[in-house]
């Protein structure tokens, strides 16, 4: 499936929202999770149900260092976009707003 028309196309709803404060919250104390796109969360998704796209063998800082690198990046071998991919999906889980981070 081509995810980037989803994601980036026209017509496509923004990969990402911040939720905007409600108008009396102190927004310095509000602490909000970032609503992410179907495009995009079924793009995660994929990555997560196929399997492939991820491994159980990645360095967290050496991921962090090659999604820092466009070079990289676009002449990423498999066993590479399966590091970057799996740092990219677990990173959500630690930090709210990686995803949009890496979008």
């Amino acid at each position: 499936m081509a995810f980037l028309p989803q994601i980036y196309g026209e017509g496509a709803a923004p990969p990402v929202r911040w939720p905007e404060s409600k108008g009396n919250e102190d927004v310095r104390r509000t602490v909000s999770s970032p609503e992410y796109s179907e495009g995009f969360r079924a793009f995660i998704r994929t990555i997560i149900d196929q399997g492939c796209w991820m491994t159980s063998s990645y360095s967290p800082p050496a991921a962090t260092r090659m999604l820092r690198d466009e070079t990289v990046i676009r002449t990423a071998t498999l066993p590479e976009i399966q590091c970057m991919l799996t740092a990219v999906v677990r990173g959500e889980r630690f930090s709210d707003g990686w995803w949009a981070s890496m979008i």
